[in-house]
């Protein structure tokens, strides 16, 4: 799981801690365990402190690049409504087993709350890669461009 790095802390193959890790006395407790409960609560506190207004609408509509209906997810910002303002927009793309739920049930609303000016995307595109085929399996194009 990890080794004492040079400096005398924790190394995993993705991260270094830099406390001491004590090797000689008793067992060692892990820092990533000990971490994972206080990590959890807190993420919990922020994804469920977003503003209520800022909430993810599905949206579905017809493309004709493609020949058939698809779906995205979007977050808008605090009064977007009612203002003349114009936004950027963050597109999340999710992964190829995903579809364009993956980032809500992530808690992309939670990236909304840092960034209160900022339109979110999360549109669908199947198991695609983004990329250009004659013919999926079922007999619809994809054309992602």
């Amino acid at each position: 799981m990890g080794c004492v790095d040079s400096s005398g802390g924790l190394s995993t193959s993705w991260m270094s801690y830099p406390m001491p890790v004590l090797l000689q006395g008793g067992p060692v407790t892990n820092p990533v365990i000990m971490r994972s409960p206080i990590l959890v609560a807190l993420l919990l506190v922020l994804a469920t402190s977003v503003r209520g207004q800022e909430e993810v609408q599905t949206v579905e509509f017809h493309s004709p690049a493609v020949e058939r209906m698809m779906k995205y997810n979007i977050v808008l910002p605090a009064g977007y409504e009612s203002s003349q303002e114009r936004y950027p927009v963050l597109y999340l793309l999710h992964g190829l087993t995903s579809n364009y739920t993956a980032w809500s049930r992530m808690g992309a609303a939670f990236y909304a709350e840092l960034v209160d000016d900022l339109i979110i995307v999360m549109p669908d595109v199947g198991n695609s890669w983004y990329v250009n085929w004659d013919e999926n399996g079922e007999g619809q194009r994809n054309d992602w461009e």
